[in-house]
């Protein structure tokens, strides 16, 4: 979401280019981008409706048109009957889910999806890849970080590998073949750490 700027080269988003993009524009930038959080991010107090709706209230959302899109949203994610429910109400793969409509309710050009599984179990791991993807397959680019490398061989996306922030593999969706993240050398005491190789796929 262009908090970081590259340090060569040059990001593009639909108009806006990370080379001449003014602070001014960015709030209508960032309203074309999803995010979706390991961690969830889901306020606690307020229902799967009221999260998701939070986020067309922040942007200024008509409020003839917010039911209709948040409806919209939950139903997307297999929510339809569970938009009363609480956070704590809802399993981690629920919470997840309604993180994803939050991040798509705006119609974003592109979600940003932070290890989107790392908080949930195998089978609901693989049910929130589906869905990510089928997002993907709807139009919306999908770009998703994650260390889970067994996930990133069955997506069979187009993958990144990142080492020492460095992109040391770029692979086109559906090549087959071995993907195995380098390893990391230990730094020096006196040195920062080296970043973790992160895989990066576009489901």
């Amino acid at each position: 979401s262009f908090e970081e700027r590259p340090t060569t080269g040059e990001v593009t988003l639909e108009r806006w280019s990370s080379s001449t993009l003014k602070n001014r524009d960015m709030p209508q930038l960032r309203r074309r981008i999803g995010l979706v959080f390991q961690d969830f991010r889901l306020l606690r107090d307020r229902s799967a409706y009221e999260n998701v709706a939070f986020v067309l209230r922040a942007t200024g959302c008509e409020k003839g048109g917010l039911h209709r899109r948040v409806v919209r949203a939950l139903a997307a994610v297999g929510l339809s009957g569970r938009s009363d429910a609480k956070p704590d109400e809802l399993s981690g793969g629920e919470q997840q889910r309604v993180g994803i409509a939050r991040a798509i309710v705006n119609d974003p050009v592109a979600v940003l999806a932070d290890e989107p599984t790392g908080n949930l179990d195998e089978v609901t791991k693989r049910e929130i890849f589906a869905l990510l993807k089928k997002i993907a397959q709807g139009g919306t680019a999908v770009l998703l970080a994650t260390h889970d490398l067994e996930a990133v061989r069955q997506s069979r996306a187009r993958t990144l590998v990142v080492a020492g922030g460095r992109v040391v593999e770029d692979r086109a969706a559906g090549a087959s073949g071995t993907l195995d993240l380098p390893a990391v050398p230990t730094p020096p005491r006196s040195a920062d750490p080296i970043p973790l190789p992160v895989g990066r796929a576009r489901l």
